[in-house]
């Protein structure tokens, strides 16, 4: 063991470590067997290091840190007060750690990464290039953030959820277990990402918006303030939910439709391409009806036939149903004889 610069006193230094020129090292701390610390290390009272760990050179660790075994401190790393770092992890170079931040077992955390006060970074994280985590967030067991994304204050990716190059995940948003969010994605405040879903690139989440589980968004699709899309849905590229709409379980969205204010599209319905379905609130099919689809040419199709907007053998097709589902009825043909003149 090298001669540091400067050691003060009760500190403990295992003679089996490693210590370049140049460390100040202050009163309690403790290295254990096997570290290297590099030169320009700055160690602050009460920091723990155990063994097999390495400090690279001009970072500086404050108060009351505790390293475990085998990790690797790059250089230029700068850790506040009160951090945990789980054994065999890692902290890119140039990395800042705000105070009391808790890493799990073999966290990878890649250059030029901040993360803010009290954030949870959970055991096998990934943390790629310039992320950035806020203060209170949590990152669960094995997901993965890649490089240059934000995750801002107190938002939360689930176990084993994928955040893409640049998502921008705003304060209190949620990325549920196993979630996939893809490249240029913005998820704003509070919006929910749940479990399994899927959001491909370049998709604009609003404010308070629920994608349920299993739900697919693909790319360039803008999901506007409110909105929930149920349950193993699929919103198709290009499309728009505007804001309060709703998108029931099972429904698909075609390419470049737009999904207008309030409008309810429930279970199993089928939106083609292109389409525009129009406010005042309606609803397009029900679970338990045969799945009614308006066109783009004003035309209707349920259960294998079509007919247009002015033929009423649409009453006799829906038969018995459309008896106690008048309303149904009625709105269905409005909305289609206003596609037809649209056409």
């Amino acid at each position: 063991m090298s001669e540091p610069t400067a050691v003060k006193k009760s500190t403990l230094i295992d003679e089996g470590a490693t210590i370049a020129e140049g460390v100040k090292i202050e009163s309690g701390v403790t290295i254990e067997k096997g570290v290297a610390i590099e030169k320009g290390v700055t160690l602050k009272e009460g920091v723990i290091i155990e063994s097999g760990s390495i400090v690279e050179s001009n970072s500086t660790i404050e108060e009351g840190v505790q390293i475990g075994k085998s990790v690797i401190i790059e250089e230029s790393v700068f850790i506040e007060s009160g951090v945990t770092i789980g054994e065999s992890s890692t902290i890119g170079r140039n990395s800042i750690i705000e105070k009391d931040v808790t890493f799990g077992n073999t966290a990878q955390i890649g250059n030029n990464v901040k993360i803010g006060r009290d954030a949870k970074i959970e055991s096998v994280v990934i943390l790629e290039q310039g992320v950035i985590i806020g203060r209170n967030a949590q990152v669960e067991q094995s997901a993965k953030v890649e490089r240059d994304a934000t995750v801002e204050r107190g938002a939360f990716v689930g176990k084993g959820a994928f955040i893409g190059r640049g998502v921008f995940l705003e304060q209190g948003s949620l990325v549920g277990r196993g979630a996939r969010v893809e490249g240029g994605t913005r998820v704003e405040e509070d919006a929910k990402v749940e479990e399994g879903a899927i959001v491909r690139q370049g998709v604009i989440i609003g404010k308070d918006v629920e994608i349920q589980d299993r739900a697919t968004v693909e790319r360039g699709v803008t999901i506007e303030k409110g909105a929930i899309i149920g349950r193993d849905a699929i919103i198709k590229e290009g499309a728009k939910v505007e804001e309060g709409a709703q998108i029931g379980r099972d429904a698909k969205v075609g390419m470049e439709s737009v999904i207008q204010k309030n409008v309810m599209v429930t279970a199993r319905a089928t939106i083609p391409s292109g389409s525009t379905c129009c406010s005042p609130p309606l609803v397009i099919a029900m679970g338990y009806l045969p799945v009614i689809t308006v066109h783009t040419d004003g035309t209707v199709s349920m259960g294998g036939e079509t007919l247009s907007a002015h033929d009423w053998r649409i009453r006799e097709s829906l038969g018995d149903a459309v008896k106690s589902w008048s309303r149904l009825s009625t709105e269905i043909q409005a909305l289609a004889e206003a596609l037809a003149r649209k056409a």
